[in-house]
């Protein structure tokens, strides 16, 4: 492994060194892991904000069937 490193900078070249080629990257090109965590982020927010709508509006209907079985429930 370290005979395969390059040799100014002693860094194992690998395939995925060009995986934020982007243009639109937000830091600067040396930044790699950086710019590939805010391309995940980017595209992971859609799936995130549907997962919170889609929560959020199961523990709305659950609160109010809780309150309904609250207020109509006989006791003995």
């Amino acid at each position: 492994m370290a005979s395969d490193a390059n040799a100014q900078t002693h860094i194992q070249d690998t395939q995925l060194d060009g995986i934020n080629s982007e243009t639109d990257q937000a830091f600067a090109s040396k930044y790699k892991i950086a710019n590939t965590l805010n391309s995940i982020r980017i595209k992971i927010a859609p799936y995130l904000q549907w997962f919170m709508f889609i929560g959020l509006s199961v523990a709305t209907i659950l609160i109010i069937v809780t309150g309904f079985q609250l207020v109509t429930s006989v006791q003995s």
